[in-house]
């Protein structure tokens, strides 16, 4: 289930996710979650306007932890 990934992932000293990443990763899996279960729900761009530098930051924090992104 994603909700044990992303609890890993908060709490993996390896990973070491920054305070924001931390509190935001769960934001975003619950919306994800809504989408993916809930019929009538799809998350839309209203959703996460006022969060996007939150999610763009998240975002670029996982690509640099990958190597994807220096």
């Amino acid at each position: 289930m994603l909700e044990a990934i992303v609890k890993n992932a908060q709490g993996n000293p390896t990973l070491n996710l920054g305070r924001n990443a931390r509190k935001s990763v769960e934001t975003y899996r619950e919306l994800g979650n809504y989408s993916a279960h809930k019929i009538t729900y799809t998350c839309k761009r209203e959703c996460i306007k006022e969060k996007i530098d939150d999610y763009r930051a998240l975002i670029d924090e996982l690509l640099h932890k990958a190597g994807i992104k220096t």
